[in-house]
């Protein structure tokens, strides 16, 4: 596939699918193929839907350099979309373009990514996003807040949320009617997968941003920028054996561990977040 392609034509998502509170049957996404706008080869999205959400039924995406665009008619241009080449820390700025009504009232929304995570999909080898959602507070300061969740705290490469395909609700009477979360998705040559199968056994493939200082040490290390309610705090060697446990001690940002005990070598330390959904890391070095 060129830079601007995206998935190949028969990916499809499924979407549970309900109206004022009702069940109904559910909603399918699916790539048809490819058209021409703009000088951009996009991959052509229709939508069976049984609920409505006031969008088109046929949607337009392109993909360069790892960000996903989607064609607005009404505007006649390309608005972002997702960002998958972001790397942990990194900052997502998802602005509330005309005719949407974010989730929000706010202007614009933030996304810092907290982890990244790798799962194989018969070959297929998808980043999985955790995050964390940002505002800028009545001091113009940007802050962050945990997601509650497992499905809404994160996204996934080229596949996107897993609540719902768009990050905006748009108004009108319609909105009583939503199509989420996501059910399935399917990738011609790869399966059919649960949704539920991203969020589990998943192999870390980044870590977060908390710091360990110093590193390499040698009695003591200083744990930096903890989680405000963290899960728990795990050392093990490289055999994936737990050498130090650290007991839970919410609210505090920094944490001294004394490893003046532990033979020389390689470990790692564990972060889990306060629902122990999922894992931060980082190796160290004891001399």
């Amino acid at each position: 596939m060129s830079s601007q392609e995206w998935l190949p034509v028969g990916t499809q998502w499924t979407f549970d699918s309900s109206v004022l509170g009702q069940q109904v049957e559910d909603d399918i996404y699916t790539i048809t193929g490819t058209e021409e706008i703009k000088g951009k080869i996009c991959s052509k999205l229709e939508k069976t839907h049984f609920s409505c959400d006031l969008r088109p039924m046929i949607e337009y995406f392109y993909k360069d350099e790892g960000k996903l665009y989607c064609y607005d008619s009404e505007l006649d241009e390309f608005l972002f979309f997702l960002d998958f080449s972001v790397n942990v820390g990194d900052t997502i700025k998802i602005p509330s373009y005309p005719q949407q009504n974010m989730f929000t009232n706010r202007d614009t929304n933030f996304m810092r990514i907290d982890s990244i995570f790798s799962k194989d999909f018969n070959g297929l080898c998808l980043k999985i996003f955790y995050k964390s959602v940002g505002y800028y507070d009545s001091n113009n300061e940007l802050v962050f807040n945990a997601i509650t969740g497992k499905k809404r705290k994160v996204f996934v490469e080229d596949i996107g949320y897993l609540t719902s395909f768009f990050n905006w609700i748009e108004t009108g009477w319609c909105d009583a009617a939503y199509s989420t979360p996501l059910k399935s998705f399917s990738i011609p040559g790869f399966g059919t997968w649960d949704a539920d199968e991203l969020l589990s056994q998943n192999e870390i493939y980044h870590v977060n941003q908390f710091n360990v200082y110093p590193n390499p040490a040698r009695n003591q290390i200083l744990i930096k920028n903890l989680p405000l309610e963290y899960g728990s705090i795990l050392i093990t060697n490289t055999a994936g054996e737990i050498v130090k446990s650290i007991k839970k001690r919410n609210k505090l940002k920094s944490i001294k561990v004394d490893i003046s005990q532990l033979p020389k070598g390689l470990y790692i330390v564990l972060v889990s977040d306060s629902e122990n959904d999922y894992i931060h890391s980082k190796k160290i070095i004891k001399n």
